[in-house]
């Protein structure tokens, strides 16, 4: 069992991983995106990014550019993007290293397969279901599909419990990355990612 990652306590820090994440995905973010990039693996709490980001936003550290788009109803509206300035670009450089390699490059990898696991069309299905009323035991079946076509992942387990498989079944629905990432890395042998 890995060591769970030791959370960020110090509002630089938290700031300089904010920007760091930022500056290094290389394109705007919607406040989900980045809300859900910097908080993905535990490494700060949502109160302490609101907090930073805020006081970052309002410092210039990060610019808040407002596009217009359409929505699936066809009206317009405003939303927000989000980038690092060049002054925030400028503080981050050069206090990158009160991080860990090790965190930032954890933190960067898993920003990015989060966001193309995000814009690739992915759908994912969970269902539980009793395969004979006369025995015990329930199925948990789990798919992960890309543009509707294309299996990323598939696949079922049998439980004895029907309550934990309601809690497979919730886990999966939450979290569908997560357990996408964590079976590829099982099985493609990725070091460090259980670590």
């Amino acid at each position: 069992m890995g060591i769970e990652p030791a959370p960020l306590r110090e509002l630089l820090d938290i700031k300089v991983f904010i920007l760091y994440l930022m500056s290094n995905i290389g394109r705007q973010l919607t406040m989900t995106e980045l809300t859900d990039v910097v908080l993905q693996d535990g490494y700060i709490n949502y109160f302490d990014f609101c907090d930073c980001f805020n006081k970052m936003l309002a410092q210039g550290a990060v610019l808040q550019i407002d596009r217009t788009e359409t929505g699936p109803d066809g009206i317009a509206y405003e939303r927000p993007y989000f980038e690092v300035t060049e002054s925030g670009r400028g503080a981050m450089e050069s206090l990158q290293t009160r991080l860990s390699y090790s965190m930032r490059e954890r933190a960067l990898k898993a920003a990015f397969q989060y966001l193309d696991f995000k814009t690739a069309g992915i759908e994912a299905c969970c269902a539980v279901e009793r395969p004979d009323p006369d025995q015990i035991g329930w199925r948990v079946r789990y798919s992960i599909t890309q543009n509707k076509t294309r299996v990323l992942l598939e696949g079922s387990v049998y439980v004895d419990d029907e309550t934990l498989a309601g809690k497979m079944k919730s886990v999966f629905d939450a979290n569908t990355r997560g357990v996408y990432r964590a079976t590829w890395a099982m099985l493609t042998g990725e070091r460090g990612f259980f670590d």
